[in-house]
């Protein structure tokens, strides 16, 4: 396609720097596209081609969504003239004329849903389906059900058998999605390798992913250049790429100096026994653990007590508070013990998340690669359903700090959210740089962590105290670095105590309101537009890396990072 990263309008930039996943990130995107495509007569058909392009991605991170391929087959004519895309053409016609018929239990499965009432809704579509086998309204909310619920093979099952249509080759696409969660990936790559006989760039990507994870590096990497030369402006496929052509997918790196591993807990006895056994089960590396129980009133003591006889208090530091005073409290309380400070780093780890047995070299590795970052943080996905990502790189969502539409409305500030929007297919297995990480595991220079200043306690008990340490240390150009090569399993679903609780729901929104009003839009506009100086840097270094086929002979634009 005609791309060039040089001709891209600002806000179009931003937004694809910080990803080119998630349907509807790509679909906003697209409106954009399209609409500046519209408004700049002949000069804009290269944007509006990339606005018909972003929109057929997001159908593809949908395959069996009908609404939107009869959007896509009513652009057809303007959008696509070369013949290698009447297959698709023929496959979209197909599946919108499967999914013609309603069916009056497709609403009913996404009410349930949608009031967290998984088991029934799984239960309801099941029942749909033996009624009606392969109506594709009855398919899409099953699989998003599945993947939010950790059913990939009851999802699989579904689509196991062909569809005598011409739309065949988006079921295999879908069932090959489902068999990449089950962990098939020979199935998997079968799968999508049937898919790719319609031009369909993800399915490509995700064939590469499974070639990579069985072994075939070279194959993989073949893979996502066609697939790059089909999508020049995906860059979490140029960032996957990079990585893994350089080996950072799978690099170990010790630390340079001690590490201190810091928990806080309070009244999750069990989940704690299970993170220090996670923790003590790991390549430590000398690394010391204190735990500070913050005024538990179950079991804490004792598994604390339990843990401290097995190891011996050379390897563990207990510390015993009267009372929770909250988190912001118990890190800096934690962070200001000299034994802390007289280690070289600190990672804060949450009393409910299992890291993996290399994670702190995993973070080595991330210190190596981006030795100024002023924290390092992880992936974190569900402990019991790892296709749900809690948490990844985060920015500033590209347009979120400008004006408000009152005095009170705060700075406009919000997050980046392509995690939430798919499964895990390998899509955020990068490492790069960012505004910020979950604090459910992030490491720091003790230093750095002592000239940033504590976290703030007007933030308590808990809440996005993390969130407004990071931007804090952006102002003082400290980024964020986001390791996607560790993976941290998290018991607890990012705002779900929220959720369950009213009490917690309502310091959550207050606290978000605190932060909107600590950093006014002047400051929030200085951290996203660094961050997208940094991004783009980090991108042309990695496409130079990778070769100057990966940018299609187009460049990308120079980053200025902005002074106060």
């Amino acid at each position: 396609m005609d791309f060039a990263w040089e001709r891209l309008p600002e806000p179009v930039l931003e937004g694809l720097c910080v990803g080119g996943t998630g349907k509807l990130h790509l679909m906003r995107l697209a409106g954009l596209c399209l609409n500046a495509g519209s408004e700049t007569g002949s000069g804009g058909a290269p944007l509006r081609a990339l606005g018909l392009d972003l929109l057929r991605a997001a159908f593809e991170a949908d395959p069996l969504d009908a609404p939107l391929a009869g959007q896509l087959l009513a652009l057809a004519p303007e959008a696509w003239s070369g013949p290698e895309l009447g297959p698709l053409l023929v496959a979209l016609e197909a599946l919108r004329i499967q999914a013609a018929r309603p069916n009056p239990a497709e609403q009913n499965i996404e009410r349930l849903a949608a009031r967290g009432d998984l088991q029934p809704a799984c239960e309801a579509a099941s029942a749909a389906l033996a009624q009606d086998p392969g109506n594709p309204r009855l398919l899409r909310p099953a699989l998003d059900l599945a993947w939010r619920s950790g059913r990939a093979a009851w999802a699989a099952s579904l689509l196991e058998a062909p569809w005598p249509t011409k739309a065949e080759p988006l079921r295999r696409f879908a069932l090959g999605n489902t068999l990449f969660l089950l962990k098939d990936y020979e199935r998997a790559r079968e799968a999508y390798a049937g898919a790719c006989a319609l031009p369909l760039p993800l399915a490509r990507w995700r064939l590469g992913e499974c070639l990579l994870r069985l072994g075939e590096r070279q194959a993989a990497q073949d893979t996502w250049l066609t697939a790059n030369r089909e999508r020049p402006w995906n860059v979490n496929l140029l960032l996957r790429a990079h990585d893994a052509a350089l080996g950072l997918d799978t690099a170990l790196r010790p630390l340079d100096g001690r590490l201190a591993v810091l928990l806080y807990t309070w009244n999750k006895a069990r989940f704690l026994d299970a993170t220090l056994a996670a923790v003590f089960g790991s390549e430590l590396a000398g690394a010391h653990v204190f735990v500070l129980n913050n005024g538990s009133t179950d079991d804490t003591a004792g598994v604390i007590s339990a843990w401290q006889g097995r190891v011996g208090e050379g390897r563990m530091t207990r510390l015993d508070l009267p009372v929770n005073v909250g988190a912001p409290a118990a890190r800096n309380w934690l962070a200001s013990l000299p034994a802390v400070a007289a280690c070289r780093y600190a990672v804060f780890l949450d009393d409910d998340a299992l890291p993996p047995p290399d994670w702190v070299s995993r973070l080595g590795a991330a210190v190596e690669a981006y030795p100024m970052a002023g924290v390092y943080g992880c992936k974190v996905v569900d402990v019991d359903n790892p296709a749900c990502v809690q948490n990844a790189d985060l920015h500033i969502r590209p347009g979120a700090s400008g004006e408000p539409r009152s005095a009170e409305a705060g700075n406009g500030l919000a997050l980046s959210d392509l995690h939430l929007l798919e499964p895990d297919c390998g899509q955020f297995d990068y490492l790069r740089p960012c505004v910020s990480v979950t604090g459910c595991c992030h490491l720091f220079r003790t230093r750095i962590l002592a000239d940033c200043g504590g976290f703030d306690i007007a933030l308590s008990p808990s809440q996005f105290d993390d969130l407004e340490h990071d931007l804090r240390l952006n102002l003082k150009g400290r980024p964020a670095v986001y390791q996607g090569h560790l993976s941290v399993r998290h018991a607890r679903r990012t705002g779900e105590q929220a959720r369950s609780s009213s009490r917690a729901a309502v310091n959550g929104h207050s606290n978000w309101a605190k932060i909107e009003r600590l950093y006014p839009r002047r400051e929030i506009r200085e951290i996203a537009g660094n961050d997208h100086a940094r991004l783009l840097e980090d991108l042309r270094r990695k496409a130079e890396a990778l070769g100057p086929e990966w940018l299609a002979g187009s460049q990308l634009p120079p980053g200025e990072p902005k002074a106060r």
